[in-house]
Protein backbone atom coordinates (compact mmCIF):
# COMPACT_ATOMS: atom_id res chain seq x y z
CA UNK A 1 0.00 0.00 0.00
CA UNK A 2 1.28 3.63 -0.97
CA UNK A 3 0.65 6.51 1.64
CA UNK A 4 0.05 10.18 0.82
CA UNK A 5 0.49 12.30 3.45
CA UNK A 6 -0.42 15.95 3.55
CA UNK A 7 1.47 17.99 6.59
CA UNK A 8 -0.48 21.56 7.42
CA UNK A 9 -0.04 23.92 9.71
CA UNK A 10 -3.22 23.29 11.69
CA UNK A 11 -3.92 19.12 10.59
CA UNK A 12 -2.44 16.59 8.92
CA UNK A 13 -4.01 13.92 6.23
CA UNK A 14 -3.09 10.86 5.15
CA UNK A 15 -4.41 8.43 2.36
CA UNK A 16 -3.46 4.83 0.88
CA UNK A 17 -3.79 4.06 -2.68
CA UNK A 18 -3.23 0.57 -4.27
CA UNK A 19 -1.35 2.06 -6.90
CA UNK A 20 0.58 4.97 -8.10
CA UNK A 21 -1.36 5.20 -12.06
CA UNK A 22 -4.55 6.43 -11.80
CA UNK A 23 -5.15 6.19 -7.92
CA UNK A 24 -7.81 6.24 -6.24
CA UNK A 25 -8.02 6.84 -2.22
CA UNK A 26 -8.67 3.71 -0.24
CA UNK A 27 -8.96 4.90 3.48
CA UNK A 28 -8.07 8.63 4.52
CA UNK A 29 -7.09 9.27 8.25
CA UNK A 30 -7.26 12.95 9.62
CA UNK A 31 -5.07 14.18 12.35
CA UNK A 32 -4.95 17.54 14.63
CA UNK A 33 -1.85 19.31 14.45
CA UNK A 34 -0.29 19.55 17.99
CA UNK A 35 2.60 21.08 16.86
CA UNK A 36 5.09 18.74 18.83
CA UNK A 37 7.13 16.64 16.79
CA UNK A 38 7.91 13.46 18.99
CA UNK A 39 3.71 13.70 19.66
CA UNK A 40 3.18 14.44 16.01
CA UNK A 41 4.90 11.26 14.44
CA UNK A 42 3.59 8.86 17.37
CA UNK A 43 0.16 9.58 15.47
CA UNK A 44 1.89 10.08 12.10
CA UNK A 45 3.27 6.56 12.64
CA UNK A 46 0.10 4.74 14.23
CA UNK A 47 -1.97 6.51 11.73
CA UNK A 48 0.08 4.82 8.80
CA UNK A 49 0.22 1.18 10.30
CA UNK A 50 -3.31 1.68 9.83
CA UNK A 51 -3.61 2.32 6.60
CA UNK A 52 -1.40 0.20 5.46
CA UNK A 53 -2.27 -3.09 7.31
CA UNK A 54 0.86 -4.99 6.48
CA UNK A 55 3.66 -3.63 4.18
CA UNK A 56 3.95 -0.15 3.47
CA UNK A 57 5.52 0.25 -0.52
CA UNK A 58 6.03 3.67 -0.40
CA UNK A 59 5.41 7.32 1.43
CA UNK A 60 5.40 10.44 -0.09
CA UNK A 61 4.37 13.66 2.11
CA UNK A 62 3.71 16.95 1.27
CA UNK A 63 4.68 19.22 4.18
CA UNK A 64 4.30 23.08 5.41
CA UNK A 65 7.78 23.64 4.92
CA UNK A 66 11.35 24.61 3.88
CA UNK A 67 13.73 21.96 3.38
CA UNK A 68 17.13 21.23 3.38
CA UNK A 69 19.20 20.73 -0.32
CA UNK A 70 18.38 16.87 0.18
CA UNK A 71 14.80 16.77 1.16
CA UNK A 72 15.26 15.38 4.33
CA UNK A 73 15.40 17.58 7.04
CA UNK A 74 12.57 20.47 8.31
CA UNK A 75 14.34 23.88 8.40
CA UNK A 76 11.34 26.65 8.78
CA UNK A 77 8.14 25.79 9.50
CA UNK A 78 6.58 29.00 10.30
CA UNK A 79 3.50 27.13 11.89
CA UNK A 80 4.77 23.90 13.05
CA UNK A 81 7.90 24.98 14.76
CA UNK A 82 7.91 21.94 16.99
CA UNK A 83 8.66 20.27 14.02
CA UNK A 84 11.75 22.28 12.73
CA UNK A 85 15.35 20.70 12.79
CA UNK A 86 13.85 17.38 12.22
CA UNK A 87 14.56 14.37 10.23
CA UNK A 88 11.07 13.41 9.06
CA UNK A 89 11.85 11.39 5.69
CA UNK A 90 14.76 9.48 7.92
CA UNK A 91 12.69 9.32 11.24
CA UNK A 92 10.11 6.99 8.59
CA UNK A 93 12.31 5.34 6.21
CA UNK A 94 14.06 3.99 9.69
CA UNK A 95 10.74 2.75 10.80
CA UNK A 96 8.86 1.48 7.77
CA UNK A 97 11.99 0.32 5.80
CA UNK A 98 10.30 1.68 2.39
CA UNK A 99 11.03 4.70 -0.06
CA UNK A 100 10.26 8.17 1.57
CA UNK A 101 10.18 11.37 -0.37
CA UNK A 102 9.61 14.51 1.19
CA UNK A 103 8.37 17.78 -0.66
CA UNK A 104 7.22 21.16 0.59
CA UNK A 105 3.55 21.20 0.72
CA UNK A 106 2.70 23.58 -2.22
CA UNK A 107 5.26 22.40 -4.92
CA UNK A 108 3.91 18.89 -4.05
CA UNK A 109 0.20 19.57 -4.46
CA UNK A 110 1.35 21.60 -7.86
CA UNK A 111 2.96 18.11 -8.70
CA UNK A 112 -0.25 16.48 -8.11
CA UNK A 113 -2.46 19.14 -10.36
CA UNK A 114 0.60 18.38 -12.88
CA UNK A 115 -0.13 15.34 -13.36
CA UNK A 116 -3.53 14.31 -12.19
CA UNK A 117 -5.51 17.37 -12.09
CA UNK A 118 -6.24 20.73 -14.52
CA UNK A 119 -2.58 21.56 -15.25
CA UNK A 120 -1.33 18.35 -17.37
CA UNK A 121 0.58 19.60 -20.59
CA UNK A 122 0.29 23.03 -19.44
CA UNK A 123 2.93 25.93 -17.73
CA UNK A 124 0.90 27.41 -14.87
CA UNK A 125 1.06 29.01 -11.23
CA UNK A 126 -0.11 27.17 -8.41
CA UNK A 127 -1.12 28.35 -5.19
CA UNK A 128 -1.99 27.52 -2.36
CA UNK A 129 -3.99 29.73 0.28
CA UNK A 130 -5.10 28.92 3.37
CA UNK A 131 -3.73 29.29 6.72
CA UNK A 132 -0.81 30.93 5.00
CA UNK A 133 0.22 31.49 1.69
CA UNK A 134 2.71 29.22 -0.60
CA UNK A 135 2.71 28.25 -4.50
CA UNK A 136 5.02 26.97 -6.80
CA UNK A 137 5.14 27.63 -11.05
CA UNK A 138 5.14 24.84 -13.01
CA UNK A 139 6.91 24.36 -16.74
CA UNK A 140 6.55 22.16 -19.05
CA UNK A 141 9.85 21.44 -20.85
CA UNK A 142 10.29 18.38 -23.31
CA UNK A 143 6.89 16.84 -22.13
CA UNK A 144 8.82 16.92 -18.35
CA UNK A 145 6.96 18.62 -15.55
CA UNK A 146 9.62 20.82 -13.65
CA UNK A 147 8.42 22.95 -10.12
CA UNK A 148 9.81 25.83 -9.01
CA UNK A 149 9.23 26.35 -5.48
CA UNK A 150 7.93 29.71 -4.43
CA UNK A 151 7.44 31.26 -0.59
CA UNK A 152 5.32 33.92 -2.20
CA UNK A 153 3.46 34.72 1.08
CA UNK A 154 6.53 36.13 2.45
CA UNK A 155 6.95 38.98 -0.72
CA UNK A 156 7.19 42.32 1.03
CA UNK A 157 4.05 44.40 -0.12
CA UNK A 158 4.11 47.40 2.83
CA UNK A 159 7.67 48.08 3.98
CA UNK A 160 8.28 48.44 7.49
CA UNK A 161 4.39 46.37 7.68
CA UNK A 162 3.22 44.28 10.08
CA UNK A 163 5.79 41.37 11.80
CA UNK A 164 4.82 38.23 10.30
CA UNK A 165 6.34 34.80 11.97
CA UNK A 166 8.56 34.14 9.15
CA UNK A 167 10.87 37.21 10.84
CA UNK A 168 9.93 39.81 8.09
CA UNK A 169 7.87 42.88 7.97
CA UNK A 170 4.89 43.32 5.89
CA UNK A 171 4.73 40.12 4.21
CA UNK A 172 1.81 39.18 2.05
CA UNK A 173 0.55 35.90 4.13
CA UNK A 174 0.61 38.56 7.21
CA UNK A 175 -1.95 40.25 5.76
CA UNK A 176 -3.83 38.05 4.09
CA UNK A 177 -3.01 34.24 5.20
CA UNK A 178 -5.60 32.55 7.29
CA UNK A 179 -3.66 32.80 10.24
CA UNK A 180 -2.57 36.76 9.32
CA UNK A 181 -6.52 37.36 8.97
CA UNK A 182 -7.40 36.63 12.31
CA UNK A 183 -4.63 38.13 14.11
CA UNK A 184 -5.16 41.67 11.85
CA UNK A 185 -8.61 41.88 12.10
CA UNK A 186 -9.70 39.69 14.98
CA UNK A 187 -11.85 37.41 13.63
CA UNK A 188 -11.76 34.22 10.76
CA UNK A 189 -11.37 34.82 6.93
CA UNK A 190 -15.31 33.52 6.79
CA UNK A 191 -16.46 36.20 9.72
CA UNK A 192 -14.77 39.29 7.48
CA UNK A 193 -17.15 42.20 6.49
CA UNK A 194 -17.32 43.19 2.59
CA UNK A 195 -15.03 46.24 3.59
CA UNK A 196 -12.32 44.47 5.25
CA UNK A 197 -12.59 41.97 2.39
CA UNK A 198 -12.03 44.78 0.03
CA UNK A 199 -8.71 45.08 1.75
CA UNK A 200 -7.51 41.79 1.46
CA UNK A 201 -8.45 41.50 -2.19
CA UNK A 202 -6.77 44.33 -3.33
CA UNK A 203 -3.56 43.11 -1.03
CA UNK A 204 -3.80 39.32 -2.46
CA UNK A 205 -3.94 40.88 -6.25
CA UNK A 206 -1.21 43.41 -5.45
CA UNK A 207 1.30 40.20 -3.99
CA UNK A 208 -0.11 38.28 -7.09
CA UNK A 209 0.32 41.12 -10.16
CA UNK A 210 4.11 40.67 -8.39
CA UNK A 211 4.29 36.79 -9.19
CA UNK A 212 2.91 37.40 -12.55
CA UNK A 213 5.06 40.22 -13.80
CA UNK A 214 8.28 38.07 -12.74
CA UNK A 215 6.60 34.76 -14.12
CA UNK A 216 3.90 35.14 -16.51
CA UNK A 217 1.07 32.22 -17.03
CA UNK A 218 -1.98 31.54 -18.53
CA UNK A 219 -3.19 29.81 -15.86
CA UNK A 220 -3.15 29.91 -11.63
CA UNK A 221 -4.94 27.27 -10.07
CA UNK A 222 -5.77 27.51 -6.36
CA UNK A 223 -6.11 24.96 -3.51
CA UNK A 224 -6.37 25.46 0.17
CA UNK A 225 -9.20 26.75 3.00
CA UNK A 226 -9.83 30.22 2.36
CA UNK A 227 -9.49 29.90 -1.57
CA UNK A 228 -11.88 27.39 -1.44
CA UNK A 229 -14.19 28.64 0.82
CA UNK A 230 -14.26 32.12 -0.60
CA UNK A 231 -14.65 31.14 -4.09
CA UNK A 232 -16.51 34.72 -4.86
CA UNK A 233 -13.56 36.30 -3.61
CA UNK A 234 -11.43 34.80 -5.72
CA UNK A 235 -13.55 36.08 -8.61
CA UNK A 236 -13.03 39.62 -7.02
CA UNK A 237 -9.45 39.51 -7.57
CA UNK A 238 -9.37 37.83 -10.79
CA UNK A 239 -11.39 40.95 -12.27
CA UNK A 240 -9.10 43.31 -10.00
CA UNK A 241 -6.22 41.36 -12.04
CA UNK A 242 -7.26 41.41 -15.16
CA UNK A 243 -7.40 45.18 -14.83
CA UNK A 244 -4.03 46.20 -13.42
CA UNK A 245 -1.94 43.75 -15.50
CA UNK A 246 -0.87 45.79 -17.93
CA UNK A 247 2.59 43.74 -19.46
CA UNK A 248 1.10 40.15 -19.64
CA UNK A 249 -2.09 38.82 -20.83
CA UNK A 250 -4.46 37.97 -17.86
CA UNK A 251 -4.56 34.51 -16.34
CA UNK A 252 -7.59 32.11 -16.19
CA UNK A 253 -7.90 31.41 -12.35
CA UNK A 254 -9.47 27.70 -11.65
CA UNK A 255 -9.67 25.83 -8.19
CA UNK A 256 -7.87 22.69 -8.08
CA UNK A 257 -9.57 19.83 -9.50
CA UNK A 258 -9.26 17.93 -6.19
CA UNK A 259 -9.20 20.76 -3.93
CA UNK A 260 -8.17 20.23 -0.77
CA UNK A 261 -6.72 16.20 -1.36
CA UNK A 262 -4.70 17.52 -4.31
CA UNK A 263 -1.96 17.14 -1.72
CA UNK A 264 -1.97 13.92 -1.43
CA UNK A 265 -2.58 13.01 -5.19
CA UNK A 266 0.70 15.34 -4.87
CA UNK A 267 2.20 12.69 -2.67
CA UNK A 268 1.74 9.96 -5.33
CA UNK A 269 3.51 12.06 -7.73
CA UNK A 270 6.57 12.32 -5.98
CA UNK A 271 6.83 8.23 -5.72
CA UNK A 272 6.10 8.12 -9.29
CA UNK A 273 9.67 10.35 -9.93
Amino acid sequence: MYIGIDVGGTSIKLVSFKTLDFPKPVKVIRLKTQNNYRNDFDNLAKAISELAKSKVSGIGIGIAAVLDENKTQILKANNIKGWEKQALKNDLENLFKCKTVLENDATCAALGEAIFGYGQGKDFLFITWGTGIGGACVRLINNQVYTVPSELGHQIIEWQGIFDNCGQHGCLEAYCGGNGIAKLYGKSAKNLPEHEWREVEQRFAHGLLNVLTINPVNLVIFAGSVALNQKKKLENIEVIVRDKLKIFQAPQFLISKYQNDIGLYGAIALLRR
